[in-house]
């Protein structure tokens, strides 16, 4: 999303471009042909046939909508502008639920909604690298969506033709995705005569929708974000650009501005830049976000290994850990090249006296890799493993969350949460026969005791980073990161 000074917007009023008159909306002009007759004499050159022009500029009745909950809806950032989303529910009378193509979820007044119904000469804005500066107008309507492919208008177009608006520009007519356009509040104007109304209801009753039937949760409204992250998976093919279907987080460290380059390089090209893999999951049940399903190549885009938490999420999702130069490689030869090469390490093993280990990983085409079958192939370390967290209830909440997603990544059967180490003992001596005891920040020693007892026999680690009885081990952050770098557990 560009900065307000690039954020021109031209005065563009619904009288210069009246909406195309539909079966719906089109008086009617039918006459019998007696009446016809009966009222006015016709001269044979006025029942001449219609001019191939006239025949070219008649509209056809519009095709009904096929993805009617498609919508605009203001995206309350640092930018507030109105971007693609679908509608998910209605939460009270004049209150959507909704979801921008990003997946950010929110909750907005009825009134900041609109069809996301896109027509020859609308005027609309690009989020795209190097387009945002203009105001173009579509000049036809693009490829249909797939089955596998949702992000589209409400007729099912998944792109568009544009042309700049201005007849000074002498860019050419280019197709983009419609999950890149947006509208200004001036640009918004026009679309005041598409509203937007859940399925099942009439326009006339779009001000007082209800709760659709069988209707769930809505997600909360989030806070502020200072700007619209680009869209997630399910998009067009290659010929929308080298990245699509991809999806990239980017780790290097403080250096913001190369990140910044990176990340429009990437999004130019159709790919989705993620925050974190985390992102990727519903928070509650470890599963795949649905607008990820189909999501194809992904990896971590970095300047070195090491052992930041995107690049622990990697290791633990069997992602690959990439260099950044990969993105490089692939812009300059205009088509993604094997990424082998460019695989970076997992980082210094302890086990290894320090040493640098390498990452082996399954070899798979980019043009046919896709996420499902990158975490279906990864080693589930902790598989048959009950996992108790101790001493993260209270304080470190967002730590607690970054190795309770690690540990569930590496295929933990369960994750409960307890407050200290005796109660984790106690829990573990409940459950099955493999449990490991997780302390945060705590040396294992300390922490067994309060989990053990003073009694009972029990074995430490060779590394130190465990203890165990035979049945229940205690663990800490550093057995985590150092099971993921050696790639089994320490």
């Amino acid at each position: 999303m560009s900065s307000p000074s690039a954020l021109e917007t031209s005065s563009f009023t619904t009288a210069e471009h009246p909406p195309t008159a539909t079966k719906e909306t089109a008086p009617s002009t039918a006459v019998s042909t007696e009446e016809a007759i009966s009222t006015r004499t016709v001269s044979p050159r006025a029942v001449s046939p219609p001019t191939a022009q006239e025949t070219a500029n008649s509209t056809p009745p519009s095709p009904p909508p096929v993805h009617t909950n498609r919508i605009f809806a203001l995206f309350k950032g640092t930018y507030h502008n109105f971007y693609p989303a679908t509608y998910l529910s209605t939460v009270t009378p004049t209150t959507y639920s909704v979801i921008f193509d990003d997946t950010t979820p929110t909750t907005l007044p009825a009134h900041q909604v609109r069809s996301l119904s896109l027509r020859v000469g609308d005027r609309v804005k690009l989020d795209r690298a190097g387009m945002r500066k203009e105001t173009y107008t579509i000049t036809k309507l693009g490829r249909h969506a797939t089955p596998s492919q949702n992000l589209s208008d409400i007729n099912g177009h998944i792109s568009v033709w544009v042309k700049p608006h201005s007849k000074k520009s002498k860019s050419p007519e280019t197709e983009v995705l419609v999950t890149n356009i947006y509208l200004t509040h001036t640009l918004w104007k026009a679309f005041a005569a598409r509203p937007f109304t859940p399925q099942g209801r009439s326009h006339g009753c779009a001000s007082r929708p209800t709760t659709p039937a069988g209707s769930g949760s809505h997600p909360p409204t989030p806070g502020s974000r200072p700007r619209r992250a680009p869209s997630p998976g399910n998009l067009p093919s290659k010929s929308a650009g080298l990245f699509s279907n991809m999806a990239f987080a980017i780790s290097l460290g403080s250096n913001t501005s190369y990140k910044s380059s990176l990340t429009s390089t990437i999004t130019a090209e159709g790919g989705t830049i993620l925050e974190g893999f985390d992102a990727l999951f519903t928070p509650t049940d470890f599963t795949l976000h649905p607008h990820y399903e189909n999501l194809g190549f992904v990896a971590l885009l970095a300047d070195r290994h090491s052992r930041r938490e995107k690049y622990m999420q990697a290791l633990a999702l069997g992602i690959p850990t990439l260099s950044h130069r990969w993105v490089k490689e692939c812009v300059g030869e205009r088509g993604v090249v094997g990424w082998e090469k460019f695989l970076l390490p997992a980082g210094e093993s302890v086990l290894l006296d320090g040493a640098v280990r390498s990452r082996t990983l399954p070899g798979c085409r980019v043009a046919n890799a896709t996420l499902g079958e990158m975490l279906r192939n990864r080693d589930l370390l902790l598989r048959g493993v009950t996992v108790i967290m101790v001493g993260t209830k209270r304080g470190g909440e967002e730590k607690r969350r970054t190795y309770e997603f690690l540990l569930r990544a590496l295929g933990a059967e369960g994750v409960h949460n307890v407050e200290g180490a005796k109660e984790g003992g106690e829990l573990a001596r409940t459950l099955g026969s493999r449990v490991f005891v997780y302390v945060h920040g705590r040396g294992v020693q300390d922490a067994a005791a309060g989990v053990f007892g003073k009694k009972g026999k029990r074995k430490r680690g060779e590394n130190g980073l465990c203890v165990s009885d035979g049945r229940v081990t205690v663990v800490n952050d550093e057995f985590v990161v150092q099971s993921l770098i050696l790639g089994c557990l320490v």
